[in-house]
C-alpha cells in the first residue's frame, strides 16, 4: 500500500474489487500470479486517466504492451499479464471496464440489410457477459487430455494471451503456404504440454508435420473444446432500422470495450 495519505484516502473511498479468474489459477505454475493468490481470486482497481490513454493506443494494444502495463497497475497480484490464459485476460478487461466506467456500454452498429443505414448506438449491460462466464474446476482438467485414434496420448492446456496476440499479428496475405503451415504448427505446439510423456518442442513439431489429417483434426477439435470457458461474447440487438434481431458478437471483444463509443453522453442541439 502507498505511503501517500491522499492515495490511502482514495483507496478507502474506492476500494479494490475482488474477482475470481475463470481458470481459477489451475494452470499457473511460473509466478504468473502472486503466491498469495488462492483459487484464482485477485483484487482489481479502477483505471486511471493514464491507463485510459494507454489502453486506447492502437499500437500499444496491437503489441500487447497496453494490456501488460494497465493490468500490472490495476491488478498488482498479476505479475506476468501477457502470460495469463487468454480467457482470463478477457475476464479481467471486462471487469476493468465495469468498475472503471459502470455497467453500461455503448456499441455502434450499422444494419447490413437496410439501404443507406447509419451507424447507430445501442446500450449493452456488461453484467450480461459476466453472468454467462464459465469457470473451470479441478474436474475439468480431464478435458485437457486426449487419446488419439492411433492410441497416442496428448496433454493440452488453454491458450495464453501472448499466443493469441502473436496469431493476430500475422499478415496472412504476405505469407507463403509453407510459412502458414509453420505458423499453424507452432500455434498447436504452444498448447501441447506433452505427447506420450515427451515434452521436447522440436520432437513434437516434427511429429505434428507427419500426423494424418484425421489425427490433426482430433487435436484441433479438442483444443477448441478446451478453450470453451470464460466470458461468452454472444450478444444480439434489435435493429433500430429494420426491427430485426442481429448478432453483434463479431464487434465485441475486451479490447473494443475501450475503443467503442464512450459512455459519456454529448449535448445535442
Amino acid at each position: 500500500m502507498s505511503d501517500n495519505p491522499l492515495i490511502q484516502k482514495m483507496q478507502k473511498i474506492i476500494p479494490a474489487t475482488t474477482i475470481r479468474l475463470p481458470s481459477r489459477g489451475l494452470f499457473y505454475k511460473n509466478d504468473e500470479l502472486n503466491e498469495e493468490v488462492s483459487d484464482g481470486e485477485i483484487v482489481l482497481y479502477p483505471m486511471t486517466t493514464l491507463d485510459e490513454i494507454i489502453i486506447r493506443s492502437p499500437d500499444m494494444l496491437f503489441q500487447g504492451s497496453a494490456i501488460d502495463k494497465v493490468i500490472k497497475r490495476c491488478a498488482p497480484q498479476v505479475h506476468k499479464p501477457v502470460e495469463l490464459l487468454s480467457k482470463d485476460i478477457d475476464f479481467i478487461l471486462i471487469q476493468l471496464r465495469k468498475i472503471s466506467y459502470g455497467d453500461e456500454l455503448l456499441i455502434s452498429f450499422k444494419c447490413p440489410t437496410t439501404e443507406d443505414s447509419d451507424n447507430l448506438e445501442y446500450t449493452m449491460n456488461i453484467n450480461y457477459l459476466l453472468h454467462k462466464s464459465k469457470e473451470l474446476d479441478a474436474g475439468d482438467l480431464a478435458r485437457y487430455t486426449i487419446t488419439l485414434s492411433n492410441g497416442m496420448s496428448i496433454n493440452l492446456r488453454p491458450s495464453k494471451f501472448n499466443e493469441i496476440l502473436k496469431m493476430n499479428q500475422i499478415d496472412d496475405e504476405t505469407k507463403t503456404p509453407e510459412e502458414l503451415e509453420e505458423i499453424i504448427t507452432l500455434s498447436i505446439i504452444a498448447v501441447i504440454n506433452d505427447v506420450d510423456g515427451i515434452n521436447d518442442r522440436d520432437t513434437i513439431q516434427d511429429w505434428l508435420k507427419v500426423l494424418s489429417i484425421k489425427d490433426m483434426k482430433e487435436i484441433i477439435d479438442k483444443i477448441s473444446d478446451a478453450n470453451n470457458y470464460g466470458p461468452d461474447f454472444s450478444y444480439k440487438i434489435n435493429c433500430k432500422d429494420c426491427g430485426k434481431e442481429h448478432d453483434v458478437t463479431y464487434i465485441l471483444n475486451p479490447v473494443s470495450f475501450f475503443t467503442l463509443p464512450s459512455s459519456r453522453k454529448t449535448n445535442q442541439d
